[in-house]
């Protein structure tokens, strides 16, 4: 979802402009008949998202636990107003953890690499990359790699990348292009087995299908293997896997979060978190985007989401019931608040003296400075302040 703002001023007069244009032939009626339509339909969806957005901020007023960020990212490359940022992905440089990487798809354009203090250290112009995931320790050429996969909706496919930590880049060139047969490739993320010692790739589509891809090490390249297929009610975006319990969440958009079993040869049954609906949580308010994991320990973590329809990130226990905990909002300090995030990430790993319980990331969708628009870019956020609200 994604509100439009200020455009009613502009939809209003461009239909003025239309509406005195000289009377043509019967085509050019028609064909003007045709752009009043549009600019009807368009002046109307300004109006709703206009009230969806009044609403959302008045929907704030409920949540009482608040944190700023402590850095943003550099804006993405877009046109001013495009929804452009959208899915940022941590990877934990296990050696320097300072040294670790923020990577941000630009679903215009490519990927974006940042350091922990959100300066821009790689643009990668790969196409119009929706969702990213990363996942560590691929066999690969006699070495064990990381790797980035990403959901390319310029070429509706997974792209497989690998990561140069030493140099903190990723390598431009893909290893593999996956092509994908769901509905406009969108939620991505990456699983490993540890059992079966497999890497997986889950992506999912707007009409509700997601496919389980396997990735293997096939004479020093990367191909994909398709594990499974199943289908969600709705459309579904942002998923993510716990892999302690090996565990799927996704994201139905205007429904609730969905479990699975991640495992490859499982069933394809779900259990849907009760607590995650509307009907039976206030707190809720459509659309669900972005998931994530916080794991501390293997006995202890938390699911978080993003939800839209207040511009609040709810929180959720790793037990079997998943109980919901509390919500929290990101408002102004050094950097401006954060309204409308799609994806998020969260890591419990040290990086640094200014992260000592890992981060936040999320993408911000009305990034500001001083009051003024600006392009899309994603908050970081140390992760001691959310745990404040679950002592």
């Amino acid at each position: 979802m994604q509100f439009i703002n200020l455009t009613t001023l502009f939809i209003a007069a461009a239909s003025i402009l239309s509406s005195c244009q000289p009377k043509g032939n019967q085509n050019n009626n028609s064909e003007a008949e045709r752009d009043n339509t549009a600019i009807l339909e368009k002046n109307k969806e300004a109006r709703d998202d206009s009230l969806k957005l009044t609403e959302a901020y008045a929907l704030q007023a409920q949540f009482s636990n608040i944190v700023s960020a402590d850095y943003e990212t550099t804006p993405v490359k877009s046109n001013l107003g495009d929804d452009a940022a959208d899915d940022p992905a941590i990877w934990i440089n296990k050696i320097h953890p300072e040294k670790s990487m923020i990577i941000g798809t630009n679903k215009k354009a490519g990927l974006n690499v940042y350091d922990l203090q959100g300066n821009e250290l790689q643009f990668i112009p790969i196409g119009k990359m929706n969702n990213a995931d990363v996942s560590y320790n691929f066999a690969y050429k006699g070495q064990q790699v990381d790797l980035l996969a990403g959901s390319n909706r310029t070429s509706q496919s997974i792209d497989v990348l690998l990561i140069d930590g030493a140099n903190q880049k990723i390598i431009e060139k893909p290893l593999c292009s996956i092509p994908s047969s769901v509905d406009d490739v969108y939620g991505l993320c990456m699983y490993f087995d540890a059992v079966a010692n497999k890497h997986y790739v889950f992506v999912n589509g707007k009409n509700g299908k997601i496919e389980q891809w396997l990735l293997k090490n096939d004479n020093d390249s990367i191909k994909g293997e398709l594990a499974r297929s199943f289908w969600v009610s709705s459309q579904p975006e942002g998923m993510v896997v716990d892999h302690v319990t090996n565990t799927l969440f996704v994201g139905v958009e205007e429904d609730a979060i969905y479990k699975f079993k991640a495992q490859a040869q499982a069933d394809t049954s779900s259990i849907r978190l009760t607590a995650s609906c509307n009907a039976n949580n206030a707190h809720i308010s459509y659309d669900i985007e972005g998931l994530t994991i916080y794991r501390i320990s293997d006995t202890k973590g938390y699911l978080l989401a993003s939800i839209q329809g207040n511009f609040s990130y709810a929180i959720f226990d790793l037990s079997e019931k998943n109980n919901y905990i509390t919500s929290f909002i990101i408002k102004d300090g050094v950097f401006d608040g954060v309204e409308e995030t799609d994806g998020i990430d969260a890591n419990a790993s040290l990086m640094g003296p200014k992260f000592p319980k890992g981060m936040l990331v999320v993408q911000d969708g009305f990034n500001k400075d001083k009051k003024e628009n600006q392009n899309q870019n994603f908050k970081i956020i140390s992760f001691e302040r959310i745990l404040q609200f679950l002592q």
